[in-house]
């Protein structure tokens, strides 16, 4: 939903949409597992009801049935004897988890610290499980392309991870401002990791967007900044609030994406550490 005028009539609008469901239908219980958050995720329990997982949701992606037979031979092997299960409740908290959150820095197409799947919420041509996987991670779920592209801003351009230490310029240059590629518009909105929170803070402000009214440069380009206090000579507009001592990520939305943003000639600009917050 964009917010133009007000936040009133943004939910006047929301609650205009309606749901007719035909009579009938009946809405299986949910399959119960062990409650989990991205601080602690689920280990060796993921494993206890595959079969009533699996047949949950049909799954369309093109490799689907491959993961499936493997995560059933998992099952099986764990079922096997007792001892296994704790030898594979290590692997996932050893080896398995520390390889996916250090795959999650980075994914798909990367550049500049952004990483991009072009194919995401495709999932029935695209079989990138690390894009899919990181998509559930953060956000449960994603639209396809060509009604929104996200961008995923996890590390500066000299890949060294997003901190509110650190004080970060996007700077778009005068003929590559992000609103001249999407026909709908364009939002870039900061989460805390892992938990993928807002940030709060005293502006209450989470995202920078098309509706901001940004300060332009000199030159005609554009710049976001993003730091745990506003840098100085920025303007209060084109300031993004982090945290400071904590990790944040950046997804950068254009919705409705021009095809220059879906055959990737224009990309989001990278994102460059300029200082500590302590330098003035």
């Amino acid at each position: 939903m964009e917010l133009k005028n007000s936040p009133d009539e943004a939910v006047k609008l929301e609650h205009a949409f309606t749901i007719d469901a035909p009579e009938g239908i009946k809405v299986d219980p949910p399959i119960e597992i062990p409650a989990f958050t991205n601080q602690e995720p689920i280990t060796v329990a993921i494993f206890d009801k595959v079969d009533e997982v699996l047949a949950a949701c049909p799954d369309l992606m093109a490799k689907a049935s491959d993961y499936q037979a493997t995560v059933k031979k998992v099952a099986a092997y764990i079922q096997d004897r007792p001892e296994n299960r704790t030898k594979i409740d290590s692997l996932v908290k050893t080896q398995a988890l520390p390889a996916f959150l250090k795959g999650s820095h980075g994914f798909g197409t990367q550049k500049g610290g952004w990483s991009v799947a072009y194919v995401m919420g495709d999932y029935v041509k695209g079989s990138d499980i690390m894009a899919r996987a990181i998509v559930n991670f953060g956000g449960l779920w994603a639209n396809v392309g060509k009604e929104s592209t996200y961008f995923i801003g996890l590390t500066d351009s000299g890949k060294e991870l997003l901190s509110g230490d650190g004080i970060y310029e996007i700077r778009f240059t005068k003929d590559a401002l992000p609103q001249n590629f999407a026909n709908a518009f364009w939002s870039v909105t900061i989460y805390s990791v892992p938990d993928y929170h807002l940030i709060q803070n005293d502006m209450k402000r989470y995202n920078l967007n098309n509706q901001s009214k940004l300060k332009m440069n000199k030159d005609g380009s554009m710049s976001i900044w993003i730091a745990a206090e506003k840098p100085k000579n920025v303007p209060q507009e084109n300031w993004l609030p982090s945290a400071k001592g904590k990790g944040f990520s950046l997804n950068f939305r254009m919705y409705a994406p021009k095809k220059e943003v879906l055959d990737g000639s224009w990309f989001v600009p990278s994102i460059e550490k300029q200082a500590s917050v302590g330098i003035k």
